[in-house]
């Protein structure tokens, strides 16, 4: 028998929060992700065979493929190893022979923090380890990131990816997604920590508005260029500009170029608090995030609304809004460490109460980004 030790490595590749800048990465803005400490765990070997496996966990059906078999399957996970190993054969082709990985994952799926960046960016990480790629980080962010664009059918930006391969323990990535510079923003929360509600309300973002956004954007940017052709990318237009041709656009794609250049001023204004470790005022920005997202770019629903306005309501809660593509999975709240169990307690009878449904809450720490080693 094979002896799959002779050559395999661990990976672990974290889940991620945004502090302020959602639904602006796809449109050239600024983000404030960092990865948290929930992880996938990866172990990956080779094997002399002519059959890719994949095992997970949390999913019931194993993905097994013969070599260079790229077709579509209707089991969606299975499509983020396919797109995977066929954007690493782009690049370099046919190296990629049998191997087994076997996944273990404590991300919960579907809640707005990445558990597909993390799946993506570690499997092709640790594919890039076991074959001796000499991948780049950059190449393995395009990588992941053309896999969910092709084979999951979302349009997402570089946001998860890039919190996924580049963050730093405490601290949150400043990343302009239109040029991909980026910079580090320490943090330190004395005693405070950030708490996600799970709300159980599940989404998927290839079935739902996202990609309808990204559009929708995208047609009020070729308008705004008529305009402003000089204009390179929607969040650099300023607030007054978009005001100034305002009867061109329709409602809704005008309440669209608002939230893009509301969101991208907050996070330029987060960061700056962040600086002189002014967390009320981070939280202040969060809701004022939350309120725009739910008016303006209409992805939240009544499930979301209802957990940060209660948290509002509370008075134990600095800031709260809704995380990732939005239509149910997660918010994300500021909160003192003293007041966390008390307001675990109150939100979740109440919104138990209100929608029959348990809330699932984590706190999560700002952690380091993925990491590969051999077993």
């Amino acid at each position: 028998m094979q002896n799959l030790a002779n050559n395999s490595y661990q990976v672990i590749s974290p889940a991620r929060i945004n502090l302020i800048g959602e639904h602006i990465d796809y449109n050239g803005g600024s983000v404030l992700p960092a990865a948290i400490d929930l992880n996938i765990k990866i172990k990956i070997y080779k094997r002399n065979s002519n059959l890719w496996k994949v095992t997970s966990d949390s999913q019931s059906k194993d993905f097994i493929r013969k070599l260079n078999d790229f077709s579509l399957s209707s089991i969606l996970w299975h499509n983020y190893i396919i797109g995977v190993i066929f954007e690493i054969n782009q690049i370099k082709p046919k190296i990629i022979s049998g191997f087994i990985a076997r996944i273990k994952s404590e991300i919960p799926i579907g809640i707005g923090i990445s558990s597909s960046a993390a799946l993506t960016c570690g499997l092709a990480s640790g594919l890039n380890k076991l074959f001796n790629l000499r991948l780049t980080k950059f190449q393995i962010i395009n990588i992941s990131r053309n896999a969910e664009h092709k084979f999951a059918g979302v349009k997402c930006g570089f946001l998860d990816q890039y919190a996924v391969l580049k963050s730093k323990k405490n601290n949150f990535l400043h990343l302009n997604c239109f040029n991909l510079k980026l910079s580090y923003v320490p943090v330190n929360l004395k005693d405070y920590e950030f708490l996600l509600l799970n709300s159980n309300v599940k989404h998927s973002l290839s079935e739902s508005e996202y990609n309808n956004r990204v559009l929708e954007t995208q047609n009020g940017f070729n308008l705004i260029r008529k305009f402003y052709p000089q204009t390179p990318y929607l969040c650099s237009v300023s607030l007054s500009e978009i005001e100034s041709i305002e009867s061109e656009f329709s409602k809704k794609i005008y309440k669209r170029m608002l939230f893009s250049v509301n969101e991208n001023n907050r996070v330029n204004e987060a960061v700056s608090a962040l600086k002189v470790n002014d967390l009320a005022k981070v939280g202040k920005l969060m809701y004022e995030s939350h309120k725009d997202l739910n008016e303006l770019f209409e992805v939240s629903c009544d499930e979301i609304n209802y957990l940060v306005g209660l948290s509002k309501k509370s008075g134990l809660v600095l800031g709260s809004r809704m995380i990732g593509g939005g239509f149910g999975g997660c918010t994300l709240n500021l909160i003192k460490k003293v007041h966390k169990e008390k307001f675990i307690k109150f939100i979740s009878k109440n919104y138990y109460q209100k929608y029959h449904l348990k809330l699932e809450a984590f706190a999560v720490s700002i952690s380091k980004s993925l990491t590969v080693r051999k077993l």
